[in-house]
């Protein structure tokens, strides 16, 4: 069966952020989620799988950097911002 992946990004604060999600097919016809699936009438509801697998998630970038928000916070403009300076 299919299944989304979201791959995230890690940065040296350790937050971690998604950046993309795509979907994995499965390439099966009984799967309504796959490019595969029959594309002639059927009776689908019955007869092909409605659910797919769980999401599967993987860290695929490592930044030496903070995150954004952490970034924010150590160089004071979140507080510039905050002050709307």
């Amino acid at each position: 069966m299919c299944y989304n992946i979201t791959e995230y990004r890690e940065f040296q604060c350790a937050h971690i952020t998604a950046f993309r999600q795509q979907l994995v097919d499965c390439n099966f016809r009984e799967c309504r989620f796959s490019g595969m699936h029959e594309a002639q009438p059927h009776n689908c509801p019955s007869t092909c799988k409605q659910v797919m697998l769980p999401d599967q998630s993987i860290i695929t970038n490592a930044h030496g950097l903070q995150c954004p928000l952490c970034t924010c916070r150590i160089d004071g403009s979140w507080a510039s911002s905050m002050n709307g300076h």
